[in-house]
């Protein structure tokens, strides 16, 4: 059963706003960093810049401090839009697929976007090094970049959102408003930025949910002072935790 609500998920997801942006908001980030460094590298007064280094770390926290939270935002708003728009709950809850599976079906997929935007992020900050360092910028260089660190890092952050993305998918099946669903992320969103900006040492980056990713990125630049257990058993149990109570809340409740 389970297995069939997922195939129909993946199904629904085909040539949509929400596929299509799974590639588009990571492009936006890097295609950002491109245009910051060119616009470094026309200045002849500019000094020698580790070109690896600026592209990794300016990309991955402008992706987790603000970026993450908005496109896990509006993805999962599509998500539960998807039955929203067209009333078809009533009819989902019909079938005889039981609801628990027809949620965590959406949560599944809901997490191999992020899943794959993350790798999408990679691979464009690999396009736009390996593009840029064929140009002739004598300013910057371009060392071989730490792989293995960036794929450690974005599966760390990867689980650490699980916990936001719970929430966010909880709110936008529960109640049908695109504008409530966009309201409660961009409220978060704001407020995860702001208590982002406190740095590493404050209590609530380790506890509000969507300043959890950004622990990884601060380990990965060589904060010791940052723990990785508690944010990311906070987020992986948390989201698992709240993904099952959803299941088990909207199972109980009249399709609206």
């Amino acid at each position: 059963m389970f297995v069939r609500a997922l195939a129909a998920e993946l199904i629904k997801l085909r040539r949509t706003l929400a596929l299509w942006m799974v590639f588009i908001a990571p492009l936006v980030v890097v295609q950002l960093q491109v245009f910051i460094i060119l616009n470094k590298s026309g200045n002849p007064q500019a000094e020698a810049v580790d070109g690896t280094q600026l592209v990794l770390q300016n990309t991955f926290a402008f992706w987790l401090m603000l970026m993450l939270p908005l496109f896990i935002t509006l993805e999962t708003a599509l998500l539960g839009g998807m039955e929203h728009d067209q009333h078809a709950w009533k009819h989902l809850y019909a079938q005889p697929t039981p609801r628990w599976a027809i949620y965590l079906a959406k949560q599944l997929v809901a997490l191999g976007m992020i899943a794959l935007s993350f790798l999408a992020l990679m691979g464009f900050a690999w396009l736009a090094m390996a593009g840029m360092s064929a140009l002739p910028l004598p300013s910057i260089s371009w060392p071989q970049p730490p792989w293995a660190q960036v794929a450690q890092m974005l599966a760390y952050t990867f689980g650490m959102s699980w916990l936001m993305l719970a929430l966010h998918l909880y709110v936008s099946i529960r109640w049908p408003s695109y504008t409530l669903s966009l309201g409660v992320g961009m409220v978060a969103s704001v407020a995860g930025f702001l208590i982002d900006m406190g740095g590493s040492d404050s209590l609530a980056v380790r506890v509000f949910p969507w300043s959890l990713p950004l622990n990884g990125m601060m380990h990965f630049i060589g904060e010791a002072q940052v723990q990785m257990a508690q944010p990311l058993l906070l987020g992986m149990l948390g989201g698992v935790a709240v993904a099952a109570l959803g299941a088990w809340h909207l199972s109980l409740r009249d399709a609206g």
